[in-house]
This record gives structure tokens, C-alpha cells and sequence, in this order.
């Protein structure tokens, strides 16, 4: 599955199902979500994720193989709900 990336001047967002989002991942507030779509901020919670559905696979490798990368001035991300 690929995954979409979306960034902004300030910050950026991993696009996931929010299916495939656990409690157990403790998302933080600094991440926002609609009714269909978790965005993961790209510090902590995107890393979260990825730890915890392809274990240790690297990061980088991980986000090469399985993202694609949306940029804007100021993203609609920024005007959802809080996770």
C-alpha cells in the first residue's frame, strides 16, 4: 500500500486509514484526523506508525518504497480536528 505525505512551509503529515491506527500507538494531539483519514505528524507519530507495521525496516527505507509527497503552501490538514 502506499501512503501519501502531504507538507506545508512548517510541518508535514503522514496519510494513513484510520483502520490501521491502534490505540496502542498513543498518537498525540499533534496530529489531526477527518472521518475517513488519520494525518500522523512527521516527528513522532508518522514514526510510530511505521515502527509498528513493518517493525524494524528503516524509516527512510520504509518512506521511499511506500509514500508519495503532496506539498502546499498552507495544507487543509491544518484545519481539522485534533487526534
Amino acid at each position: 500500500m502506499t501512503y501519501t505525505f502531504y507538507s506545508d512551509p512548517g510541518h508535514a503529515w503522514l496519510r494513513v486509514p484510520l483502520s490501521e491506527v491502534t490505540a496502542e500507538m498513543g498518537i498525540s494531539s499533534y496530529s489531526y484526523r477527518d472521518n475517513k483519514y488519520a494525518y500522523l505528524e512527521e516527528d513522532c507519530d508518522a514514526y510510530k506508525f511505521i515502527r509498528t507495521v513493518c517493525g524494524n525496516v528503516s524509516v527512510s527505507t520504509w518512506c521511499t518504497f511506500h509514500t508519495k509527497h503532496v506539498r502546499h503552501e498552507r495544507t487543509f490538514i491544518r484545519e481539522l480536528s485534533s487526534y
